[in-house]
């Protein structure tokens, strides 16, 4: 690993594994659809303590009011799991962002759309709600998987972060983690910087090796739009991910994603898939 600066998509720098997650600026007409977005009650900082489990309950709460998406989901990436037969006893969840609610009493601030600005925060929080109530117990469910192990990294989390991960019974790491497969393993990283994944890629494309792509499932950003999108000068950056067969990833988007972001008003999920790799050795 480098920590050679890149750009992301909305030319800013960090540094690999200085994981910031930004929402990009409105337009006017996205603006205005954001102002008809559902108001949660819990979505100002309160005058009083918030808890984790409080917040998370609220994000929930919305999340089943719209179509029932959670045990949609659950339904969705059970399917999407059955052709994927090896057990899965590792969840590494990376880039996930500040997610803690904050009170009035706080004395953190934070520049408007940035890692730890509330409109972040509160993706944060919807994502990890997807992580505890959608993919944990269903990845419980698979045969063969009686123990499963949870492991957190950002550098943007807060001591307040770690401290609620850990009363989750989850394990929260305090330095870079080792990206390479040597079991299957779920990387959870909606909304990473491009560069961790094609890091992730690289470290694992030696097939047949002890690093094999094939042991990694993602559930990130669809890596095929990054092979379309990307221009020339950004492509420099993300040589893995260019190198990539695309006839050799299985992509599968959740159900509702469009209307969730229009009626939350936070892209939370946007452009988000389930990935695995089929590459014959």
């Amino acid at each position: 690993m480098t920590s050679k600066d890149r750009s992301d998509e909305d030319g800013e720098n960090y540094q690999t594994f200085q994981y910031v997650q930004r929402i990009k600026k409105l337009n006017s007409k996205q603006r205005r659809k954001k102002q008809t977005a559902r108001i949660l009650e819990s979505d100002q900082p309160s005058s009083s303590h918030q808890n984790l489990a409080e917040v998370l309950q609220t994000r929930r709460k919305f999340l089943i009011q719209t179509g029932d998406w959670l045990n949609q989901s659950i339904l969705w990436l059970g399917n999407c799991l059955r052709s994927y037969p090896p057990p899965i006893r590792q969840i590494l969840c990376l880039a996930l962002g500040s997610f803690s609610p904050i009170d009035c009493h706080d004395t953190l601030t934070y520049p408007e759309n940035t890692a730890g600005s509330f409109e972040a925060r509160k993706q944060s929080q919807y994502q990890l709600v997807f992580l505890i109530d959608v993919i944990i117990p269903t990845l419980k469910e698979r045969p063969k998987t009686s123990e499963l192990t949870v492991t957190f990294y950002d550098p943007a989390f807060t001591s307040k972060d770690k401290a609620n991960l850990k009363e989750l019974g989850y394990i929260v790491l305090d330095q870079e983690p080792d990206l390479a497969c040597k079991e299957s393993t779920f990387f959870y990283m909606p909304h990473a910087p491009k560069g961790l994944y094609n890091d992730l890629i690289s470290v694992n494309k030696l097939i047949g090796s002890a690093n094999d792509l094939n042991q990694v499932i993602l559930l990130g950003n669809d890596l095929k739009r990054y092979q379309q999108l990307m221009t020339r000068k950004e492509k420099e950056d993300i040589t893995a991910l260019l190198a990539l067969d695309p006839e050799t990833l299985q992509s599968y988007y959740p159900p509702g994603i469009a209307k969730l972001d229009k009626e939350s008003g936070i892209p939370f999920f946007s452009d988000t898939c389930l990935q695995y790799f089929n590459v014959v050795h």
